[in-house]
């Protein structure tokens, strides 16, 4: 019950005269308790938690979550006494006049609402009204909802696309949205509420969900499985940074995404839960990808590695180092013997998965590589000018242009006949691949 509605029934009970009306009135006057969830974790999330989280902690204090805000720094005090703003460390530093001892530190001083706001949560107790304390901070915070545009303003960049299992469909990041295409038809539908950039789609074996990775950069990351036709959706994972990479088994169990945390994460699809976390890399995971038998992963990581784990232990296998730049894109060849990576050096190599001795490398581009897939007995690679696509036991590549476009992103269908790719400048192409790839169809998302 609010404190301040606590008073009023003793105070009535002491015999205080007041009307029903009078009385329904004032509790209604009444402010409402403050809400961590609603108000103190966006507040904390948006000021404090570039500073104070996992792999940069000032103070040996972190809060990216409401169990670790609650537990002192390297001072050894407690972040707060409940109902005493005075005595809690974190309210005083909020008010620290030397901006050296302030939080946050070298740097403006919140606004008097916020600090205000703080000291009021903790004079009513500092309750915790989240799912749990151990639930990320970024998935305590409440993220407002914003509809995706009737029509965009202007163009929006195509970063993500996947085929549909039976080669029918195609589904096309947006703007907080996702937008189901018929090959060779129309729009079939758009699924809302997503994250604000999407940068991973895929579909499950069955074609009922998809998994969708992203979020906002540097405030908030995502994981969501939707169902195709709108109806369902669960929310698998949060973190305080993007996810660049999901990807279902190949069996559809599980799922596996990885992101700005540096790690792999591996989720149980039926009950949701989150049966590895893996931080093998030592930055970025961009892009990873399933074994064609379902037994292991591999990733690509902004740490200039390539690496691949056994899905079920999680043990490491195979480091790959031969990249000297940031590796952007990932697959595995025919029968999962064989890896393709590529990335900023500008060069796409096949290497062996047990071993990681290169038996292929491929050059030719004068940009980085940003994407990498494979199907049929090509490997493909992807910069911003052109998209290659290499025989996997050597020959000449297909080299596939656009007329005055930035190549985004691409998918190839399960079939390995059609390749999709997206622009920046949202438009999206789709190839027929036969004797010589051409383009079969073409169409702006706006």
């Amino acid at each position: 019950m609010n404190r301040r509605l606590r008073l009023w029934v003793v105070r009535l009970s002491m015999g205080m005269t007041v009307g029903w009306a009078g009385w329904v009135a004032a509790v209604r006057a009444l402010p409402a308790e403050v809400s961590f969830s609603r108000e103190i974790a966006p507040l904390l999330k948006d000021r404090c938690l570039t500073c104070h989280r996992a792999g940069k902690s000032k103070g040996d204090y972190r809060l990216d979550s409401f169990a670790r805000l609650s537990q002192p720094g390297s001072s050894g005090q407690k972040p707060w006494v409940a109902g005493d703003p005075s005595k809690s460390l974190l309210a005083r530093l909020l008010r620290a006049p030397d901006p050296a001892d302030r939080m946050p530190q070298n740097a403006d001083a919140l606004p008097e609402a916020e600090i205000v706001l703080v000291e009021r949560w903790i004079r009513e107790g500092a309750q915790f009204d989240g799912k749990s304390p151990e639930e990320a901070l970024v998935g305590a915070a409440s993220e407002p909802a914003t509809p995706s545009p009737e029509k965009y303003p202007g163009p929006w960049p195509v970063t993500a696309l996947a085929w549909a299992p039976t080669g029918g469909s195609l589904a096309v990041s947006g703007f907080r949205e996702i937008r189901i295409h018929e090959v060779g038809g129309g729009m079939i539908r758009r699924l809302g509420s997503m994250p604000e950039r999407v940068l991973g789609i895929s579909w499950s074996p069955d074609s009922r969900v998809l998994a969708v990775g992203g979020g906002r950069p540097g405030r908030r990351g995502e994981v969501q499985l939707v169902a195709v036709d709108g109806a369902e959706r669960r929310s698998l994972a949060v973190a305080s940074d993007l996810f660049m990479a999901v990807a279902f088994s190949p069996d559809g169990s599980r799922l596996a995404a990885g992101g700005a945390d540096n790690a792999l994460s591996v989720f149980d699809v039926k009950s949701g839960r989150r049966e590895l976390f893996l931080p093998n890399h030592a930055d970025w995971v961009l892009a990873l990808a399933w074994s064609p038998d379902g037994t292991r992963i591999a990733t690509a990581s902004r740490d200039r590695t390539a690496r691949i784990c056994d899905a079920r232990s999680g043990a490491g296998e195979t480091a790959f180092t031969e990249h000297a730049a940031p590796v952007l894109g990932i697959a595995f060849g025919t029968g999962g013997k064989w890896v393709w990576s590529a990335g900023r050096d500008r060069k796409l190599r096949a290497w062996d998965a047990v071993g990681s001795e290169v038996r292929r490398t491929y050059e030719g581009w004068g940009e980085e590589v940003a994407a990498v897939t494979f199907g049929g007995t090509r490997a493909w690679g992807m910069s911003a000018s052109s998209v290659r696509g290499f025989p996997e036991e050597g020959g000449q590549p297909w080299v596939l242009t656009f007329p005055d476009v930035e190549f985004a992103s691409m998918a190839l269908d399960p079939s390995g006949g059609r390749l999709a790719t997206g622009t920046q400048d949202g438009q999206v192409v789709v190839w027929r691949l036969g004797d010589q790839p051409v383009v079969e169809r073409s169409w702006r998302v706006e």
